[in-house]
């Protein structure tokens, strides 16, 4: 008799499948396939298979309402979350990549700031004094960049 385990296992194509359509900047895929491989683990536990439907069939839904909910989760919690934490580089060459995308909708001036505030830690006073800037200045720079990359991220 097979256990749950190993249904899981033998399914997790299906799970690995539905990843890439719910794939965004600034979610993980692995995240995607750990919620989407919950989903299939809860289809597996209410699968009736006297009902006559196959178990891939079954738990399409439920792999993609956990996937759906997460996204949705994710994106909300990334609204009040600084950019650095949002698109903190992984050492996968994948994210690195991802962020150059992201940051290339800013032009010089923010990309400078962003870095200066959200990589290298520093006020907005020190950026100010470090790009020979006043702090006005700094300040329209760090919130025009950020407008632009939550509509970068939305696309």
């Amino acid at each position: 008799m097979k256990t749950t385990t190993d249904v899981v296992h033998q399914n997790l194509g299906l799970v690995h499948k539905l990843s890439y359509r719910y794939q965004r900047p600034g979610i993980s895929r692995k995240d995607l396939v750990q919620e989407g491989t919950l989903g299939l683990h809860r289809a597996i536990v209410k699968y009736d298979p006297t009902k006559g439907v196959k178990l891939s069939t079954y738990a399409y839904p439920w792999i993609k309402s956990y996937m759906s909910r997460y996204v949705q989760k994710t994106r909300k919690a990334m609204d009040y979350l600084p950019v650095a934490e949002i698109y903190n580089p992984e050492p996968e060459s994948e994210s690195l990549n991802e962020v150059e995308d992201i940051m290339s909708c800013l032009n010089h001036g923010q990309r400078a700031v962003i870095a200066c505030i959200y990589i290298h830690n520093m006020s907005d006073s020190q950026v100010a004094k470090a790009m020979n800037i006043t702090e006005t200045q700094v300040r329209w720079q760090k919130q025009r960049a950020l407008e632009k990359l939550r509509q970068c991220r939305l696309k």
